[in-house]
């Protein structure tokens, strides 16, 4: 039955990924299921797990539990101790909910031993889901089978607790830093190269000839110039209070406009995904929360094939409302994501 449990909870992952925070640290609390012919009975456990990214999908994953429990048809008993060093893999990301592999190596201490039951190594593997309360909080649960392939020292282990987000959302690299400044730098190049215009002496009568748009394949849903080359777009990503979190919406969205961009990308020389925030919280907090709103889209458009050497993101805070923010319909208005095309 535990087998079929922890088999459930594997099967029930798919093949999406999302944005994880620099760190994380995890109380937990754990009920521990031992097999019929353990020597030990059922026990508890409280718990304290780091976690720090190590890729975009994975953290690695350092955990401390303590429990106490009897032994079997016997006055005596033990301590419990248990050190963990792990990994987890997300899987699965939609709106505030993730699921997640996780497998690691493990030492478990027993004050006391009796019939061959002794401290020693286990492996353990299993499967968890986290929701996100907010982008600093979140509460997952998960179940892991611990093992070291002997008859009489398996275990269930199903975990619940809280977990709290540490760090920043990473900066940009040095080459989409290099690519702002060199589009700007021939930008205003552009700027300053200007011909000025000479006024003929003469009057001159011009005769106006229908031409077919420079631009003619740019798909609906983009503003476009007299040529009808591509200006901007309108992505339709916003978010929830105090989240960067994407909606299915705002995927699907997403999702569009990677298409798009892949038709006008020729007419273009880069995207600046831009985040933004409503006005409530300190400007610092806001900052950092609209830069990772920012980098949530950014590394949705990487995994729909855009180059990300084509894009820059970029947070900006509470400090461009489209809005005034003094009601909650204008402020949800407020909490976005642009994509701002660089011609």
């Amino acid at each position: 039955m535990k087998k079929i449990v922890l088999l459930s909870s594997v099967l029930a992952v798919s093949l999406l990924a999302e944005q994880l925070p620099e760190f994380e640290i995890k109380p937990t609390i754990s009920k521990v299921l031992t097999e019929g012919n353990s020597r030990i009975d059922n026990y508890s456990m409280i718990g304290l797990e780091l976690s720090k990214k190590i890729h975009e999908d994975m953290m690695l994953t350092l955990g401390f539990a303590k429990g106490d429990t009897d032994y079997k048809n016997s006055v005596r008993d033990t301590d419990i101790k248990l050190y963990t060093l792990g990994a987890e893999y997300y899987l699965y990301a939609q709106n505030n909910f993730q699921t997640f592999l996780h497998t690691g190596v493990s030492y478990q201490s027993l004050s006391t031993k009796l019939n061959g039951r002794d401290s020693g190594y286990r492996l353990n593997y299993g499967a968890g889901m986290k929701y996100y309360l907010s982008d600093v909080v979140n509460i997952f649960t998960k179940v892991s089978h611990l093992t070291d392939f002997g008859k009489r020292k398996n275990e269930l282990h199903l975990a619940a607790g809280l977990g709290f987000a540490l760090g920043r959302a990473s900066q940009p690299t040095q080459s989409e830093q290099t690519l702002t400044k060199e589009l700007e730098q021939k930008k205003a190049q552009e700027v300053v190269e200007k011909p000025k215009e000479v006024k003929p002496v003469e009057p001159i009568v011009e005769v106006v000839k229908e031409e077919e748009p420079k631009c003619s394949d740019v798909p609906a849903g983009f503003k476009v110039d007299e040529d009808g080359c591509p200006i901007s777009y309108d992505l339709k990503v916003l978010f929830a209070f105090d989240s960067s979190q994407l909606t299915q919406e705002s995927i699907e969205n997403i999702n569009t406009f990677a298409q798009y961009l892949k038709v006008v990308k020729k007419y273009i020389q880069g995207v600046e995904i831009a985040g933004h925030t409503d006005s409530i919280g300190s400007k610092e907090y806001n900052q950092w929360l609209s830069e990772r709103r920012a980098k949530a889209v950014y590394e949705r458009l990487i995994q729909k094939g855009i180059d990300k050497d084509f894009m820059t993101y970029k947070g900006y805070g509470e400090e461009q409302p489209i809005v005034e923010n003094d009601t909650e319909e204008n402020r949800a208005l407020n909490r976005r994501v642009e994509a701002r095309l660089i011609r």
